[in-house]
């Protein structure tokens, strides 16, 4: 049996109707399933635990980055494989695979597909799946909350952008990548990445791959505002790699990044750390693929 997870809230709560729509192409092209639909926090990593538990080989996962976030974690070392659909307001992780833009086309591409086992990071012995950023893009990724009411994608991140260039300040990072020295800089953005995306399509990692054994840390010089805003677009479009007198890119296995009450997202979560260190686990979590 198929077995579906929604998180009906996601998406601003559009992804009820959206998983309404996937359980009527499920059936209408015979498949049998089980929906089950999350009511707290922590409770799509419950459900696909006991869904590992039954010898399952996948499972579909409808919501955003954070529910997919929630039942990779209860599925990790497990034989089962994880399908996520893109029901959600960022959708980051999932760009890499080229699914449709329909969930319910996304659910029939993914049952005619296959498990790969691909890499997780882990921050302070806490999995992610897709990146975490300290500094600019830890600041837009809070002010981009207030815009959800955007819609899904990347408007709410360009709000943050422009909302966080207001006031944004550098901050001086100590950064050391696997066993090289550590240096100290100040940093207009540092992010330590598994996956390609963030902010509902930037390409900020246009290099990562989640079954490479490495992360992508890229670092950002500061700079003045008029040009940041130039620099926004290459971003977008994944091409600010050329930019190498201030786009800084390493290829490591561990990272560990030192700055007092740095705001750090993982995975589109704050926290606030004073200390964050990375490590990397090959083929840790199956994941299905078209």
């Amino acid at each position: 049996m198929l077995h579906l997870i929604v998180n009906p809230i996601a998406g601003n709560g559009r992804c009820a109707a959206i998983a309404g729509r996937i359980e009527e192409t499920l059936r209408a092209k015979g498949h049998v399933f089980e929906t089950q639909r999350t009511l707290r926090p922590g409770h799509a990593e419950e459900l696909a635990r006991r869904v590992a538990q039954t010898g399952a080989p996948l499972v579909l996962c409808a919501g955003g980055d954070g529910t997919a976030f929630e039942a990779a974690h209860g599925l990790i070392g497990s034989k089962t494989a994880l399908g996520i659909l893109p029901c959600g307001t960022g959708n980051d992780f999932t760009r890499m695979l080229h699914l449709p833009s329909k969930p319910e086309e996304a659910a029939l591409a993914l049952l005619e597909g296959h498990a790969q086992p691909i890499d997780v990071g882990y921050i302070n012995g806490h999995l992610f799946l897709n990146s975490c950023g300290a500094g600019f893009d830890a600041q837009t990724v809070q002010a981009a909350q207030k815009a959800k009411f955007l819609g899904r994608g990347m408007l709410p991140y360009l709000y943050g952008v422009f909302d966080t260039l207001a006031h944004y300040r550098p901050r001086e990072m100590t950064i050391q990548a696997d066993d090289a020295p550590p240096f100290t800089q100040p940093c207009l953005l540092c992010i330590v990445a598994n996956g390609q995306f963030i902010g509902g399509g930037m390409q900020i990692a246009p290099c990562a791959r989640f079954d490479d054994g490495l992360f992508d840390l890229l670092y950002v010089d500061p700079l003045p505002r008029r040009k940041i805003v130039r620099l926004l677009p290459e971003m977008i479009r994944g091409k600010h790699m050329r930019f190498t007198e201030i786009v800084h890119h390493i290829r490591c296995r561990s990272v560990r990044i030192d700055c007092p009450g740095m705001l750090m997202q993982c995975d589109g979560e704050l926290q606030t750390l004073d200390s964050a260190s990375f490590s990397l686990t090959p083929a840790r979590l199956l994941l299905q693929v078209p």
